[in-house]
């Protein structure tokens, strides 16, 4: 009799036994998991503040009216730096293409071969020229499949004199 009772009474204590080790691996499973979200939201988070942080230089011109002073200051980063933009300059006489073209593929060179100056400092060909105290407003173009940045638009939005 004795015997039977030891038997249930180990049952007994191996059923308890895996039904503790089956809550505790089920809790520590869920707290895991808990972490791994909230460790991918923390990672998705400092993606996205890195990649606003590497867009910068270009959102900096989204929706800002700006001089066109600093519109040639953005054409020369973006050159000398070889950044693959298209900068878009609408002065009045209609759109000028700089830097790459909207491809992303050809550079463009700025030079007029005729009189070695950047086409947009030459007051020889109104249709570039670009008046640093005129008004432009800044618009970003983003890629409509990947939403990447592909260029910066400006328009000009008041005629200073030159």
């Amino acid at each position: 009799m004795k015997d039977n009772k030891d038997t249930v009474s180990t049952a007994i204590i191996i059923v308890v036994g895996v039904v503790v080790a089956a809550i505790l691996a089920l809790w520590i499973y869920n707290s895991v998991r808990e972490e791994k979200e909230a460790g991918d939201a923390a990672l998705a988070q400092v993606a996205q503040m890195n990649n606003a942080l590497l867009e910068s230089q270009f959102t900096i011109y989204d929706g800002v009216q700006v001089k066109g002073s600093q519109v040639i200051n953005a054409i020369r980063n973006f050159e000398s730096q070889d950044t693959q933009i298209n900068v878009v300059v609408n002065n009045g006489s209609g759109e000028t293409n700089y830097c790459y073209q909207s491809d992303l593929k050809t550079k463009i060179d700025s030079t007029n071969s005729s009189t070695n100056m950047k086409i947009y400092n030459d007051k020889s060909d109104m249709s570039t020229y670009i008046n640093p105290s005129a008004n432009f407003s800044g618009v970003v173009v983003r890629d409509d499949k990947t939403n990447t940045i592909v260029g910066i638009k400006f328009t000009l939005i008041s005629n200073a004199t030159p």
